[in-house]
């Protein structure tokens, strides 16, 4: 569906303000059944309409979706992928295309009339991760589509698959963040977005979601950080955080629901600095709302387990802690610290259970704790 963002200038389009027939069947199976593994097919495709009526919402200003020629799309059956397909829009009308291409199947499958294939922009993986706040950036990589369509017609003689037409809908809000604080600085190095149970889809890989705050870089401080964001579940409650220099701003806002297909542009004004000591923690302890960060002895150095004192503000903590027993790992860090994942040699690490907990203090800890026991950890977090 989007293809590219073609930005008019952006637009808040749902403005929300923080502070304010099938073919006939074939009797005989072997018509309806392809031989092959390998077919041609030509899928048309246009956009969802409730969609683009949320997208020009409004007046003046506003954000454009169009296909552009030789986009791709993936297409899967199940949960196999079959292949790419290329556009060619519609000369008359670029909000609509005709892509054509050659899937086939690894595993020999044979597609029937009345299969379903989905079909992802750009790809089966939405990785909503590494965005850096502007909206050409969000055209280009993160403005995620998904359709199914139904297979209507095979013709064995020229090995050509025939669809119903593809209507492309939107997987996520786009929201740029504007901060109009006339009480703290206003450029944001990094910013951090979240709701209180976690509910931001990080990556969703083929249905299969994993989920996490996202950390927004851009390549220079702005005021202004567009966000592509998936959220599940309607209202949420959110909180924001942001980095200039040393310092560290939160913002929270209750009860607000950023639907998938819509844009928004959202006023933040309120601002509270993070003051005091912070904490991180790496060992075996569940953290629950009861928790104390920073009970007890501190620890001194990131090869020992308990508390450790935050000193400046991070973007990776490098841990190698050890345990005679196998034991689940918990790692937990506040949220306004942006440290999400834990990474090995650079490599995305999975096999954690991630929460959200508002420990006794009242900050919010991202935490993370090992499914499967093992005796050490020594990998990097950020």
């Amino acid at each position: 569906m989007k293809k590219n963002i073609s930005v008019y200038a952006f637009m808040l389009i749902a403005s929300t303000t923080f502070t304010s027939c099938q073919n006939e069947d074939n009797s005989i199976d072997d018509i309806q059944t392809f031989n092959e593994q390998t077919w041609n097919i030509t899928i048309n495709a246009t956009k969802n309409s409730a969609t683009t009526r949320a997208l020009e919402e409004g007046s003046g200003n506003k954000i454009t979706s169009y296909w552009k020629s030789g986009e791709v799309i993936t297409v899967c059956l199940g949960k196999e992928n079959l292949g790419t397909l290329t556009a060619t829009p519609l000369a008359s009308d670029n909000t609509q295309a005709t892509f054509t291409g050659t899937l086939s199947s690894s595993k020999g499958t044979k597609v029937k009339v009345g299969d379903e294939l989905n079909l992802y922009y750009p790809t089966e993986i939405f990785d909503y991760t590494k965005q850096d706040g502007t909206i050409a950036t969000i055209g280009n990589k993160y403005d995620f589509a998904k359709a199914t369509v139904t297979i209507t017609g095979i013709d064995n003689t020229t090995n050509t698959v025939t669809t119903e037409t593809a209507d492309f809908i939107n997987q996520q809000a786009i929201v740029q963040f504007e901060n109009t604080s006339s009480a703290t600085p206003k450029n944001m190095s990094r910013l951090i977005v979240w709701t209180d149970d976690n509910a931001l889809c990080q990556e969703n890989d083929k249905g299969y979601e994993t989920y996490a705050p996202l950390v927004i870089t851009p390549a220079s401080a702005k005021t202004i950080l567009a966000v592509s964001l998936r959220c599940n579940g309607g209202a949420k409650n959110y909180s924001l955080a942001y980095t200039n220099g040393s310092n560290i701003y939160t913002y929270n806002k209750n009860g607000v629901n950023f639907e998938a297909g819509k844009s928004y542009y959202v006023h933040l004004k309120s601002w509270t600095q993070a003051t005091g000591s912070y904490y991180w923690y790496i060992g075996t302890d569940n953290i629950t709302a009861a928790t104390v960060p920073g009970s007890g002895t501190l620890a001194t150095s990131n090869t020992q387990t308990g508390w450790h004192q935050i000193t400046g503000t991070p973007t990776e903590i490098e841990v190698s802690v050890s345990n005679e027993n196998k034991v689940n790992w918990v790692f937990a860090i506040p949220v306004m610290y942006g440290i999400t994942c834990v990474t090995n040699a650079g490599e995305r690490l999975y096999g954690y259970t991630p929460q959200i907990i508002t420990t006794s203090d009242g900050v919010p800890y991202y935490v993370l704790t090992q499914d499967d026991a093992t005796r050490n950890f020594d990998y990097t977090i950020k």
